[in-house]
């Protein structure tokens, strides 16, 4: 019995081990799962965050280079129209200023703010000029383009902007041609507060680290900035950097990422052609901070996770061994009890029923205690009763052997059979009475019935005409759907041309705003001319400023007219498309339709198989009311089984019979059963009770 009781606690021991063993892999295993679900999320969150930042340096990148784009383009025109107008003033004085010096130059160039002034002849040689060195220059030499201003007396050429080979500021120029056709005047402008704008505006811009300017001759005009970007760019100088000539011929922007920088190629536009290409350089450090700080945070974050699941590993390792402690000592103190059970057990087995547990236990234990005490006890008087009894049996045996209690039960049967019949005979006839009630309801109701379906299928019929009503309505307007989708074609043909029409009003007040602003030009030409002749030139003086005002007023209304036509292209274009979107919902609603006409055919199809069911029915209702006169002649079959009651009577007696042959066979049990109750007694004697 020792052995059982080790064997149980090695295997109670065992179960434990590998309880502790299971619990610390699902630690582990959960351990790593938390960690790697944590560090997934960080990370996540982490390339989101940097994607975020890439994206948004993309789009500083080109929102920057667009602003910078197109306020070098405002400043220029800026800068063109004060040229414009100077040029325009020095022709108008030059014409009607016999003794023009270069002292007199100069003083005009400081009056209108230019750097400037140059007058040449026909032949492009400078005649008068604000610097000297230019005058041993030919206008013509520096660009043979400027000859053009010969020929056309409206022509204005304004140049981009260019490096002073000898200052290496920047420069504008703009060339007009003499009023008298017999030379050009160019007024020549320092430009660089232009770069100082850009330089100001660039320098606030977060991350900002460079920005290079080069014309269509990749000459560097602007270098605002040093940087290993700008290292190799010097102004005035030409460079050999592909990505602006691609520039210039895509017309198109396009981004190089680097590991610290990003920079942008970007075209600068003014009007159709690429005039300048620009390279804007950031630096990526200042927009990947809060990920360089997310990023050191869950590498904390991951450390102390880890540090943290560490510890709850230990703990919950510490709290399984001091439970399996705890847990071996109370088995311990289960299986004494137990084994004390299991010694007295098996001495009762060798036939000691005097036997019996001491000790007082709480619990389940003590619960199984008092069970097993009381099972002893149970099992002594068990076979105190057992002894009795079988002498009882063996003296009671003579008794058994007399048949008279037999043949008693027999008659007893007998009579219980007949008074059976008797009930069952009366209980038919009730039953047949209430079967024949019975079918005569379902003969009513099948009337009913019949009738009601007579009713359905009138229904059916005018089913079927209101459903060709409905599949002929849905015919109509499906025909209506193709005439509205026939019209709005055709309103959408006028819409196009309407919006051809519109176009062509707009170029025309285009037309209108271009000879405002000439007219605008002569106004002036004719104030200039009416302040020359002095006193006589008052009334004139007063034409041309009417004049000026009408071409002002035109140009103003011109605009208005712009707008409108340019809302009116707009609300033409919105209608288009509203109109795209209604033609695809009534395409839409005509398929609907076909889909509906579908439907009434179906339906029309399943309203013919109600009415040949209907008529199945019917047939099926003829056939359930011959069932029942069938049912009626059954009823009046059933009665025939009274009559074979009175066969029962014949087999009583036949069973009267069969009990004598029984009471033999008894007599012969009995005599077996004084044997086995020998053998019993012989068992019992063998225990101490």
């Amino acid at each position: 019995m020792e052995e059982n009781d080790m064997s149980v606690k090695k295997k109670l021991g065992m179960v434990i081990v590998v309880t502790i063993t299971i619990m610390v892999g699902c630690l582990i295993i959960q351990y790593n799962q938390q960690q790697t679900k944590v560090t997934k999320g960080l990370n996540e969150t982490v390339e989101v965050i940097t994607a975020k930042s890439e994206e948004e340096i993309n789009t500083t990148l080109s929102e920057l280079a667009n602003t910078i784009s197109q306020y070098m383009v405002t400043l220029e025109d800026e800068v063109d129209n004060s040229m414009l107008y100077a040029a325009y003033y020095l022709q108008e004085v030059y014409d009607s200023d016999a003794n023009m010096s270069d002292e007199k130059l100069k003083s005009i160039a400081k009056k209108l703010n230019m750097t400037d002034f140059l007058i040449s002849n026909s032949n492009g040689d400078f005649i008068y000029s604000t610097d000297p060195a230019s005058k041993t220059l030919n206008l013509f030499d520096i660009w043979d383009g400027y000859a053009a201003l010969l020929d056309n007396p409206d022509l204005v050429l304004p140049s981009n902007l260019k490096i002073s080979a000898e200052s290496g500021s920047i420069y504008k120029y703009t060339a007009i041609p003499r009023k008298d056709g017999k030379g050009c005047l160019e007024a020549a402008l320092n430009s660089d507060a232009i770069k100082e704008e850009v330089k100001d505006f660039s320098l606030g811009t977060k991350g900002f680290s460079s920005l290079i300017v080069v014309d269509s001759d990749n000459t560097v005009i602007m270098k605002i900035g040093e940087d290993s970007e700008t290292a190799s760019f010097e102004e005035g100088k030409t460079t050999n950097d592909s990505g602006f000539s691609k520039v210039f011929s895509s017309g198109t922007e396009y981004i190089i990422s680097e590991e610290t920088t990003e920079s942008i190629y970007y075209p600068v536009h003014r009007g159709d052609d690429v005039t300048y290409a620009m390279k804007l350089t950031v630096e990526t450090a200042p927009y990947f901070e809060h990920v360089e700080v997310i990023s050191n945070n869950t590498k904390v974050l991951t450390k102390q996770l880890a540090k943290s699941l560490s510890v709850g590993i230990i703990i919950n390792l510490c709290i399984l061994i001091i439970m399996s402690a705890i847990l071996i000592i109370l088995i311990s103190q289960i299986l004494k009890p137990i084994v004390d059970i299991s010694k007295i057990a098996e001495k009762i087995s060798h036939g000691f029923l005097n036997m019996s547990v001491d000790g007082k236990h709480g619990g389940e234990i003590g619960v199984l205690v008092k069970a097993f005490n009381d099972m002893t006890a149970d099992l002594r008087k068990m076979l105190t009763n057992v002894k009795s009894t079988s002498n009882t049996i063996k003296d009671s045996s003579n008794t058994i052997r007399n048949s008279l209690e037999l043949v008693t039960h027999s008659s007893t049967e007998i009579s219980n059979a007949t008074e059976e019949i008797s009930q069952g005979t009366f209980d038919l006839a009730q039953d047949n009475t209430q079967v024949y009630e019975n079918t005569s309801e379902l003969s009513t109701h099948l009337e009913n019935m019949i009738s009601n379906i007579e009713n359905v299928n009138g229904n059916i019929t005018k089913m079927e005409e209101i459903n060709n009503e409905g599949r002929d309505t849905i015919v109509n307007l499906d025909e209506h759907f193709e005439n509205s989708i026939h019209a709005i074609n055709e309103v959408e043909k006028k819409i196009v041309e309407l919006q051809e029409k519109s176009r062509s009003i707009s170029e025309i007040v285009n037309t209108i705003g271009g000879i405002a602003t000439q007219t605008n030009l002569l106004a002036l030409n004719a104030s200039i001319e009416a302040a020359r002749a002095g006193e006589q030139g008052k009334g004139f003086a007063v034409v041309a400023d009417e004049v000026r005002n009408l071409a002002e007023s035109s140009t103003h209304e011109t605009q208005e007219i712009s707008n409108i036509i340019k809302e009116i292209i707009n609300i033409v274009e919105s209608t288009t498309e509203r109109m795209g979107f209604t033609k695809q919902s009534i395409a839409e609603t005509s398929e609907a339709l076909s889909c509906t006409k579908e439907v009434f055919d179906k339906l029309s199809d399943a309203t013919s198989e109600v009415g040949e069911s209907s008529l199945a029915i019917t047939d099926s209702i003829a056939f359930v009311s011959e069932a029942k006169n069938a049912l009626l002649n059954l009823v009046e079959s059933i009665s025939a089984i009274s009559e074979e009651s009175a066969a029962s009577s014949k087999e009583v007696s036949e069973s009267t019979s069969r009990q004598s042959e029984e009471l033999e066979g008894i007599k012969e049990q009995i005599v077996k059963m004084d044997e086995i109750v020998g053998e019993l007694n012989e068992l019992i004697s063998k225990y101490t009770v």
